[in-house]
């Protein structure tokens, strides 16, 4: 009788492996560029603001993505990516 290999054992490992590497370094990337740059453009715009008071401040990427709701919305994809590509 032959046996059907299923691939999905494959998958999940894959799966599970992926979403634990992409979310590490995820987190470390937040915690060594993202988080201390916003720190700083923030610093640097409160200072500017007390200078003066018409200062408008600009947006930097970096103050839009410090958040932690942020963080799974870059997990994600960037899991979905690797699925995708263990797929084709």
């Amino acid at each position: 009788m032959a046996r059907f290999k299923s691939r999905a054992p494959n998958e999940l490992v894959f799966s599970l492996f992926a979403f634990i590497i992409v979310a590490i370094s995820v987190h470390a990337v937040y915690v060594t560029v993202i988080r201390p740059n916003a720190a700083a453009v923030l610093a640097e715009q409160r200072a500017a603001m007390k200078k003066d008071p018409n200062y408008v401040a600009q947006r930097s990427m970096y103050v839009v993505l410090k958040d932690w709701e942020q963080v799974p919305c870059v997990i994600l994809p960037l899991w979905g990516f690797a699925i995708i590509g263990y797929k084709a």
